[in-house]
């Protein structure tokens, strides 16, 4: 079930008696970041909320987010647009936020308060990924540590070459939806 918080910031939402996850969705393109009941930042640290009857007091109070951003570009300094850059815990490898580049290849994501590493996939573009600083992996990549706004985060992504072919049974019939 989903809502949207009144004016006062009031909302009300009508379950069968249950187990819930309950998540608190920011305001589309406010600054601040959703969060999971009792603060918690991630579904699999949320606490469960057991509703046997009329519950109140589930409240939340949403912090302000911090962004990382930067630009992408290729290795002529074009920009390349429709990245979806990721920003992964520095630790869990939790995915935490992303967002894509614009026309220009800038990008901003906003984060908590934190160590990350940020991968610039290709997403399907002729372009080989990469972590921050050129990193080939997840192990390899550089943290990025957030207390405050960190602008910088840039990416110059090389071209990769294409490898091609067929997916087919032992008896030669065509498999397609294979990878």
């Amino acid at each position: 079930a989903s809502g949207v918080a009144g004016s006062d910031g009031s909302y009300s939402l009508y379950l069968p008696t249950g187990n819930y996850i309950v998540f608190f969705g920011p305001p589309y393109l406010s600054d601040y970041l959703g969060e999971y009941w009792n603060d918690k930042s991630d579904q699999l640290s949320a606490d469960v909320v057991h509703v046997t009857g009329p519950m109140s007091g589930l409240d939340a109070g949403l912090a302000r987010g911090i962004p990382i951003s930067g630009r992408v570009t290729d290795e002529t300094g074009s920009p390349i647009p429709g990245i979806f850059v990721n920003v992964d815990n520095s630790t869990t490898a939790m995915f935490v936020g992303g967002a894509p580049t614009d026309a220009d290849g800038r990008y901003s994501v906003l984060v908590p308060a934190g160590s990350y590493k940020v991968l610039f996939p290709s997403n399907g573009l002729p372009f080989i990924d990469e972590w921050w600083n050129d990193k080939p992996s997840f192990a390899a990549a550089d943290p990025i540590d957030v207390t405050s706004s960190v602008a910088g985060i840039n990416a110059v992504l090389a071209r990769g070459v294409v490898i091609s072919g067929h997916i087919r049974s032992a008896t030669g019939a065509t498999l397609a939806g294979s990878a």
